[in-house]
């Protein structure tokens, strides 16, 4: 039973790593895209837009403040399934 709680976390911990290193993929990706000044801009503009689909944050901004959002905000989602086991 002990060796199967091990690969039971192990398992979880290959899915957290997954997720984290997706969105940080995510988040550097924007930077292809667009200047770091851009992308803060960028982010202001969709926090403060009234948008509720990923294309309307394409439309509001850009194409990296939009990878960058998405990359942080699942980031920060992750981060909080984890911590609230």
């Amino acid at each position: 039973m002990k060796r199967e709680a091990i690969l039971v976390k192990s398992d979880e911990t290959i899915k957290y790593l997954f997720l984290v290193a997706l969105c940080l993929l995510l988040m550097s990706i924007s930077f292809v895209f667009n200047h770091p000044t851009q992308i803060i801009e960028g982010l202001l503009a969709i926090h403060t837009a009234p948008s509720m689909l990923l294309t309307d944050y394409i439309a509001v901004s850009s194409v990296g403040a939009t990878l960058f959002n998405v990359g942080l905000l699942t980031l920060i989602s992750v981060f909080i399934v984890k911590y609230q086991k």
